[in-house]
């Protein structure tokens, strides 16, 4: 089986511009993220927990949301989120899961851009406290992280550059997973 998701969104975030994103028409990848974004680079400093202050590889050079993810988050907040307003580079439509892709997976788009998931982007305390702001709803911070569990999209590396425009489609690719290898 092979599934398929078509771009509905690209956004790009300047560095001191908030969690917020801007919607764009294109965007350019480079091996490092989303040109201009400032979730792009080589490397990411920890900003909390052990090893805070330490420069470690950036996992997180690209965000992406599923429509379908949002729409129900959205209905559970009460709230709009618009492209961009969940902080994303990419919103997919044709993945109700996409939240849930393993590490491993890679987004194959047919401009030659690949794209890895490291993993599932967690809710925070920064996204809460912006779309409560956003929505003048204060609740929205308070019930944020608890709602958008499992909702959030996923964050992962650049494997090949190139350009995302609204519209391109991309099809995902799946990890290895047979456990029998790991067994001896």
């Amino acid at each position: 089986m092979q599934l398929t998701v078509r771009v509905t969104g690209v956004c790009v975030g300047q560095k001191g511009a908030g969690p917020g994103k801007q919607p764009l028409p294109a965007a350019i990848v480079t091996e490092y993220g989303f040109a201009g974004d400032r979730h792009a680079g080589p490397l990411w400093v920890r900003r909390t927990g052990p090893g805070k202050g330490t420069e470690v590889f950036n996992e997180r050079q690209w965000s992406a949301v599923s429509e379908e993810e949002v729409r129900v988050l959205s209905q559970r907040l009460a709230i709009d989120l618009p492209v961009g307003a969940l902080g994303e580079n990419l919103r997919l439509s044709g993945i109700p899961g996409l939240s849930k892709l393993p590490c491993g997976a890679m987004l194959r788009f047919g401009s030659g851009v690949v794209l890895g998931v490291s993993g599932e982007n967690l809710p925070c305390r920064r996204m809460a406290s912006f779309l409560a702001r956003r929505s003048g709803e204060e609740e929205v911070e308070r019930l944020f992280i608890k709602l958008a569990t499992s909702l959030r999209g996923v964050v992962g590396w650049v494997e090949a550059p190139g350009i995302l425009s609204e519209g391109d489609v991309a099809t995902i690719e799946l990890p290895d997973l047979e456990v029998e290898r790991l067994i001896p």
